[in-house]
């Protein structure tokens, strides 16, 4: 049986001002996708643009299924890695990369090395603002990925815009660190084939990274989990430094702490309280998940009323209707859970939890997923 070709094009380089936009071309099924990066053109490391994009569709592939012929050299190191990295999602989620896939690609002979820099993937959430904190004399660099495909590379002749949050510029200036904005459809083309975050995110991340890599050497991916809560997850301490090459680290960063111990750290930087999104849309806020779930970790420490920015608090029923969409959300509900156990002036809000972790239990079971 003839094996489907999946072709990734050599990847392109346009320079324009003071950005670069790198394309490449993937065809598979008979279609046609434009993938692209646009950073900043003093740190893009040209060496590795097409161990970037080999990486960066590896995931998605999984799902299509095939074999990828890339045209473009590519990272021995990365190329000795991938199986493992299809081994593992095809573990974790045997029903969406069920198919047979393999790829063909020239060895790379990098004869640059790598930058010196140390750089942060940076959002204003807490696991991000924690290992700045805790990375604070190290990182030189916050990066900040916009969510959308949102153009950095100027048309025209026109001065595009910068998309960083405020707050960002803000922190940046009050630890003396330098932002770096970061442009992709990357997201946008991978949500047909697997599901943001839980399958994709840290490998997307891990391509920027590489491109990065003229001028930075180690990357800072901040956990979403802390290690007794771990999950399969498109960012794992056993999946992300699998998407390194030559001479660069890509550390999977914070998983030492639980939410409640990140936010117990962050306390002992005030500076940086007033910077920190946790989701709320402020007077119109929705109250969702992520909102009330970080409003119950500061209240746990004890610094609620520490937030300037603070809008609104949560109540008993806010904790008891905690909508949970997946694994990751059932994962920090089980973490505040057991710390909760310590407050005993709060089991009305454990007692509260425990009716929306039932509920999602209940929905799991009904899904016809097995439960511990």
């Amino acid at each position: 049986m003839t094996q489907n070709r999946i072709v990734l094009s050599e990847p392109k380089i346009k320079e324009k001002e003071n950005y670069v936009r790198i394309s490449a071309i993937l065809k598979f099924n008979g279609k046609r996708k434009e993938l692209w990066f646009d950073i900043p053109k003093k740190f893009l490391n040209k060496e590795q643009v097409s161990s970037a994009f080999l990486n960066a569709v590896y995931i998605p592939c999984l799902a299509i299924g095939g074999k990828i012929i890339s045209k473009g050299e590519v990272s021995p190191k990365l190329l000795s890695n991938l199986p493992t990295v299809g081994d593992i999602m095809k573990t974790w989620f045997p029903s969406r990369f069920k198919k047979q896939t393999d790829f063909v690609a020239r060895h790379l002979s990098a004869k640059n090395p790598q930058g010196k820099k140390v750089g942060l993937f940076f959002t204003l959430g807490v696991d991000s603002m924690t290992s700045l904190m805790k990375h604070l004399k190290e990182v030189d660099y916050l990066i900040y990925v916009l969510d959308e495909q949102t153009n950095l590379y100027p048309k025209d002749g026109k001065i595009i815009k910068s998309h960083v949050p405020h707050n960002i510029e803000k922190v940046a200036n009050l630890y003396g660190k330098e932002v770096i904005e970061i442009g992709t459809n990357l997201k946008e083309f991978a949500k047909e084939f697997t599901d943001w975050p839980s399958q994709y995110h840290g490998s997307m991340f891990a391509s920027i990274a590489i491109l990065l890599s003229k001028t930075i050497g180690k990357f800072y991916l901040a956990s979403s989990h802390a290690y007794p809560s771990m999950i399969n997850y498109g960012s794992h301490p056993a999946l992300d430094y699998l998407f390194e090459v030559e001479g660069m680290r890509f550390i999977h960063d914070g998983a030492e702490l639980t939410r409640v111990g990140k936010v117990k750290m962050l306390s002992e930087y005030p500076d940086c309280l007033p910077f920190i999104d946790y989701g709320c849309g402020g007077v119109h806020c929705t109250r969702h998940q992520k909102c009330i779930r970080t409003l119950l970790n500061f209240d746990l420490c004890g610094i609620l009323d520490k937030l300037p920015q603070l809008k609104h608090g949560y109540t008993v029923n806010d904790i008891k209707n905690l909508p949970m969409a997946g694994e990751s959300d059932f994962s920090k509900a089980k973490e505040n859970y057991k710390e909760l156990a310590k407050h005993p002036k709060k089991a009305h809000i454990r007692t509260a939890l425990k009716v929306a972790m039932q509920r999602y239990k209940d929905k799991r079971h009904a899904a016809g997923y097995e439960w511990e």
